[in-house]
């Protein structure tokens, strides 16, 4: 019944914001979202601040939407850019539908009627293609699959990073069958293009020796996304101290053993854990710092995968979430990463760990999902927006 409710007061805002459209739509702006207003975060802002450093974007005008702007008075932003309050409506509603282009995370705006003439880009917020999603998921609602339906309508294109995603995610899982563009994640270009005093940068804002090595326990969420938890009740929790002796066996030096949850989950916390941070907002920063990581189904092992380190898969719940919660696309397999299903197996892997043989599957799954990401996925999109 929620989501039916839900459903209609979309429907209702979609006919009532149509007064809008009375504006006219502005010539050369771009409207950036992520995560409902969360932040300057994923691929918006590295699109943005590409975009930023063009000249040839030096008469366009950004529009940058946050639910608390107060939170960004310290982050950079380019002198053509305005910064507006999402919880002004009139003015988020505004200038989302007089922007020329839209650039978003968040597979669209089901409440708001985007113009025929307006450009939203959906850059989605997962690469590669691991588990399900929209209408792939079981437990999702008819309401909630009309939402569905109502946002990709007026998605003009998506971007995607590989031609298995296209397929999986973009065409089955929301049914979008419009423009695709396969440029790669804009943000996994800064796994191509970074350098040691960004690593160090990260490390002193997480407040990480430089001389001690970080590794990364970040599961995805189980449930629903409004009753989202880190981990299965009655699984098997991974156990910090023995990574981190294994860690040191392996690989020798000091480890700091770090969590962090999803963004639906508040934080995640884990006995013997050197710290959560889940606060931290940038998580390609984070990677950037991470020499090892473990996650189970999330899709940040695709990021990471161009960095060339260490990835292990703890999935001590597999049954239950490949049964109950969203359910695997391509076999575990086929994923990226080392397949672990308890503490002693992650243990063992990490002792016999070999990097020819990590690179070896790691090869192997770009040519099985057809890469798109070569570090150049910001050019590909911003020359699709001028060219348009």
């Amino acid at each position: 019944m929620k989501d039916e409710l839900k459903l209609i007061l979309k429907l209702i805002m979609r006919f009532i914001l149509k007064i809008f459209w009375i504006f006219p739509i502005k010539k050369n702006t771009i409207f950036f979202m992520s995560y409902m207003g969360k932040g300057i975060l994923c691929n918006p802002k590295y699109i943005y601040y590409s975009m930023a450093d063009d000249g040839r974007f030096a008469d366009y005008t950004f529009i940058w939407c946050f639910k608390h702007p107060e939170n960004f008075k310290n982050q950079y932003f380019s002198k053509n850019t305005r910064i507006i309050c999402k919880r002004n409506l009139f003015s988020y509603f505004y200038h989302l539908l007089t922007s020329e282009t839209i650039i978003y995370n968040c597979n669209g705006f089901s409440y708001a009627p985007i113009r025929k003439k307006q450009f939203l880009i959906e850059t989605m917020h997962s690469g590669g293609v691991f588990k399900g999603v929209g209408f792939t998921v079981d437990n999702k609602t008819k309401a909630s699959k009309k939402g569905i339906t109502l946002a990709n309508k007026d998605i003009k294109m998506y971007i995607s990073s590989a031609e298995l995603s296209t397929k999986y995610y973009i065409r089955d899982s929301y049914h979008f069958y419009g423009e695709v563009l396969n440029s790669g994640l804009p943000r996994v270009d800064l796994m191509f293009h970074y350098d040691q005093n960004m690593v160090q940068k990260v490390k002193e804002d997480l407040h990480v020796p430089e001389s001690k090595k970080i590794v990364l326990y970040a599961p995805t969420f189980r449930g629903r996304e409004d009753q989202a938890h880190s981990i299965t009740p009655g699984s098997e929790v991974i156990d910090p101290k023995m990574v981190k002796e294994a860690l040191t066996k392996r690989f020798g030096g000091e480890w700091v053993f770090l969590t962090r949850g999803h963004q639906y989950v508040n934080g995640l916390s884990i006995s013997g854990s050197d710290g959560d941070i889940s606060s931290y907002p940038d998580m390609q920063e984070i990677l950037l710092a991470t020499d090892v990581l473990i996650t189970d189904y999330s899709s940040s092992p695709w990021d990471f995968s161009f960095l060339n380190r260490p990835i292990f898969l703890y999935v001590s719940d597999l049954t239950q979430f490949d049964n109950n919660d969203r359910g695997l696309l391509i076999p575990l397999e086929k994923w990226l990463g080392i397949i672990t299903r308890n503490n002693e197996d992650l243990y063992e892997k990490i002792i016999s760990y070999s990097q020819e043989d990590f690179e070896r599957k790691t090869k192997e799954h770009y040519a099985f999902v057809q890469n798109y990401d070569h570090g150049n996925a910001c050019e590909i999109l911003k020359d699709r927006i001028l060219n348009r």
